[in-house]
């Protein structure tokens, strides 16, 4: 059975962006690794990422570490990004 997603970020172009500093918000930062689905026109798959969120921004590494990781706030312009918990005990966290 699969899981919801832990994080979904969304936002509509008819609404200002809305910053939010994780860090302060919650008194931590957050390292480890999801699941992301792929936006594929033909094929969309689950692909492990590791990610790091601090100072109200995600960043996401590639498969290949020695590319710069994409770094986007937490709530973007027209898109969404799927995101899953690889067991419960990272779900939970």
């Amino acid at each position: 059975m699969q899981r919801p997603p832990v994080l979904a970020a969304t936002t509509y172009q008819t609404q200002p962006p809305i910053t939010m500093n994780v860090s302060q918000a919650y008194g931590t930062q957050k390292n480890g690794y999801l699941l992301k689905k792929s936006d594929g026109k033909v094929k969309r798959v689950w692909q492990r990422r590791r990610v790091h969120i601090a100072d109200g921004r995600l960043s996401l590494f590639h498969a290949d570490e020695s590319k710069l990781p994409v770094q986007l706030m937490l709530l973007t312009y027209n898109r969404t990004y799927n995101f899953q918990a690889e067991d419960d005990r990272d779900y939970e966290e």
